[in-house]
């Protein structure tokens, strides 16, 4: 029986053949927006969600029938890319941007030319593993905020961790340290708006961004981008993600509206390395540059 997460190994049953799984990445499901799902299809008529940076190790037949390949997804541009490492070292692969079944089967006519067998996407590549999909949805809950009084009922039962007002000061301190570092500079924009009632939802509903966004109606504040690469320059180089002796760096910027409560309109501006491709769609590598009152505007 497989233990997941204990174990790193899952065996399933699929359709009478036995796959062995070895998990390598476990990945994790991207925002709402950019998550997509396997084809209604593909089995028995179930979507299952598709993970990001996911990297697994399937087996599965025995003797010269034995299967041992890799299989990876990663999103590219919002879109999932199935890929199947096979052979020596696992050199040879395959890709395809449409479905993990079409990457298992490009896969499968490689091995066996004139095979008439077919192989499902959602086996091969363990899309279906409920263990998986529980371990993943558990971080994404694990990594959440956690609410200030539901914190307070925590930290008097467990008195290992830190009180309130120390993460307010730690807190405080590592703003400072930042604002050194990448200062954030304030300009006067023309046509001020005043706080105006919003009928959508609300991106952000925390009470004190709320009364500090409020505070600076009629202002934008801005970062220099320089600051932020000086800044991040050194984990790009120890990540390998940038050569250092020829540090050119890719960035891509945009911006994108956002409802502050349920009262003012924002538009944010951001950047990200595009050289940085297995965090492109994590919001912790997207760097705020500019932060201003108002709507977006395509014209």
């Amino acid at each position: 029986m497989s233990t997941y997460p204990a174990s790193n190994i899952i065996v399933l049953n699929q359709n009478g053949i036995q796959y062995t799984y070895t998990i390598i990445k476990e990945g994790y499901y991207p925002q709402n927006d950019i998550l997509c799902y396997t084809s209604a299809r593909s089995c028995n008529n179930t979507q299952f969600k598709i993970p990001d940076n996911y990297l697994i190790q399937t087996s599965w037949g025995r003797g010269s029938s034995k299967h041992i390949i890799q299989c990876g997804i990663i999103y590219i541009e919002k879109i999932p890319v199935f890929k199947i490492s096979f052979g020596e070292n696992f050199q040879a692969s395959v890709e395809s941007i449409h479905s993990a079944t079409k990457a298992a089967n490009f896969y499968l006519q490689i091995k066996k030319p004139n095979t008439q067998a077919r192989l499902s996407g959602v086996h091969v590549f363990c899309l279906n593993s409920q263990k998986l999909e529980r371990e993943r949805e558990r971080k994404l809950i694990d990594q959440r905020p956690i609410a200030r009084d539901s914190y307070r009922n925590l930290a008097a039962l467990q008195p290992e961790l830190p009180c309130e007002t120390t993460i307010y000061k730690t807190k405080k301190r590592i703003n400072e340290e930042m604002n050194n570092t990448i200062p954030i500079s304030i300009l006067n924009i023309s046509n001020q708006l005043s706080p105006t009632p919003i009928n959508e939802n609300p991106d952000i509903n925390d009470p004190e961004i709320i009364e500090e966004v409020l505070k600076y109606i009629g202002k934008a504040g801005y970062r220099r981008i320089t600051d932020i690469l000086l800044f991040i320059l050194p984990d790009l180089i120890n990540r390998r993600v940038i050569n250092s002796d020829n540090p050119i760096i890719n960035l891509r910027i945009f911006g994108d509206g956002r409802n502050v409560g349920r009262k003012v309109k924002h538009v944010i501006i951001t950047c990200v390395i595009l050289d940085d491709i297995a965090n492109l769609h994590k919001f912790d590598y997207h760097y705020t540059i500019i932060l201003y009152p108002g709507t977006e505007n395509y014209e």
